[in-house]
């Protein structure tokens, strides 16, 4: 049974037997489940706050309609617009220490998907639900639509970001970038050292022995005492959901002999692949697979090593060495990374206005500061420019004078920014996440925050430049 009151005053309804309730229990709870399908479509608000809502979702669902479709769909796959919940409330109370403090109001907002097809109007008083997303309850303060609308993108943007620029829309060379970290850690599961390329059908055979060998220690009776450790650590993986498997390095930490024994009764026989493993891989060994799927997808036959470093002797070396071999990696990075940049940002989002625009003069230095391993800084000088460039010249200083305006530098600031990137070996993949979210930042009068990317807080990379 429905109830509709619109546009009458009284209404009758005519009841059958099928709403007799007999039960005092079930008809209150019937009560409160019709109260509350019409509570959610009254909305205590006037003219003007309403308008307040208008605008915010206005504001919101333009940027994700047109900026960022491609963020989006990614993050949000098939929702038409997004619908608001807001209401000011002045029942939340506080307790501490046996005080219970009561503000005069709260503000709880959260977005939600609106479904196509469905009546609905986008605005509704706030209750908590599956769908709500970005929950924002403002304790002791009345917040603006507006203002919670500008947060909510800001998490969006950021939340991306952090989970990183999704395959499809990177350049080749950071897919291999990206995919040489599975192959350096895999390496010595298959007898092989110091490879400078990989054709794609030998790496995705590497993928494919090491998703059976763990499909093996699932389902196999007979096992090392080795592999029986790794099965009981794969079913405790099962049972979390905060703890997955990295094939990169899970398989040669405890079962390497093991797993090379299998390998040569195995390596010539088909790939049955048990359906139970994808269900423990972590996110970047989900990823690897569509790295591989898309490299196959754009006809690359072959993969080479783009950074040829070893970190741990970058970092080991002496320093008469270190510097010169520093600048070689940096050099390599900064002077293809406009082009990258370019071509990354174009395929992302929609419109030239959230772009990097500026000229950036470098040198990196080495303090005099003794650290227990090799670190390095990096001076720069930032030009306002129609595109975003990067040269090296170690002739640049570190004062900001007088003449500096007047030859159109805006700022000169120097920091391990650089050196922050150096060991993880992703050096495209990080620096294009963190400039192309710096650069909607600006736009919108956002303040960066540390991005959280794989294993690193590139708090410093946020001020790449």
């Amino acid at each position: 049974m429905s109830l509709n009151f619109e546009g009458h005053e009284y209404i009758s309804v005519a009841f059958g037997n099928e709403n007799i309730l007999k039960d005092i229990n079930e008809f209150a709870i019937r009560l409160h489940q019709i109260a509350d399908k019409r509570n959610y479509l009254f909305l205590q608000k006037t003219s003007e706050e309403i308008i307040e809502l208008q605008d915010a979702l206005d504001y919101i669902n333009h940027l994700f309609d047109y900026d960022f479709v491609n963020i989006k769909a990614s993050m949000f796959p098939n929702l038409w617009r997004f619908g608001i919940k807001s209401s000011q409330n002045s029942d939340i109370s506080l307790e501490s220490n046996g005080n219970i403090f009561t503000p005069d109001t709260s503000s709880l907002l959260s977005l939600y998907p609106q479904i196509k097809g469905v009546n609905d109007t986008g605005i509704h008083e706030f209750t908590f639900n599956d769908t709500n997303i970005f929950n924002q309850i403002y304790i002791g303060k009345k917040i603006s639509p507006m203002q919670y609308a500008q947060e909510s993108v800001h998490k969006a943007i950021k939340f991306f970001f952090e989970n990183g620029i999704p395959v499809k829309y990177l350049p080749d060379i950071v897919l291999k970038e990206k995919v040489w970290k599975f192959v350096d850690k895999t390496n010595i599961l298959f007898g092989v050292n110091n490879i400078d390329s990989i054709s794609t059908e030998d790496l995705e055979r590497r993928l494919q022995f090491i998703l059976k060998y763990i499909g093996k220690i699932i389902t196999s009776n007979e096992l090392t005492n080795s592999e029986l450790q790794m099965r009981h650590s794969i079913f405790t993986r099962l049972n979390s959901s905060a703890n997955f498997l990295d094939i990169s390095s899970f398989v040669s930490c405890g079962c390497l002999d093991s797993f090379k024994i299998f390998f040569s009764k195995e390596k010539d026989n088909p790939f049955p692949i048990h359906k139970i493993v994808l269900n423990v891989l972590n996110r970047d060994s989900l990823e690897l697979i569509n790295i591989i799927g898309e490299l196959k997808n754009r006809s690359i036959h072959t993969v080479n090593a783009v950074w040829e470093y070893d970190w741990y002797m970058l970092r080991q070396m002496e320093k008469s060495q270190f510097l010169p071999k520093v600048n070689d990696i940096t050099s390599k990075w900064l002077d293809n990374l406009p082009v990258i940049y370019n071509e990354t940002y174009s395929n992302l989002i929609e419109t030239s206005k959230y772009k990097y625009n500026n000229k950036i003069i470098y040198k990196n230095y080495i303090s005099k500061t003794e650290f227990p391993i090799n670190h390095f800084f990096t001076l720069f000088h930032k030009y306002p420019n129609n595109s975003f460039e990067v040269y090296n010249d170690e002739s640049i200083g570190f004062e900001f004078t007088d003449e500096a305006p007047k030859n159109g530098i805006s700022n000169i600031k120097s920091g391990s920014t650089l050196d922050d990137f150096i060991d993880n070996k992703l050096l495209y993949f990080e620096s294009l996440n963190c400039l192309i979210y710096k650069g909607i930042c600006e736009k919108l009068g956002f303040k960066p925050e540390s991005l959280k990317i794989g294993s690193g807080n590139l708090t410093r990379g946020l001020s790449i430049f």
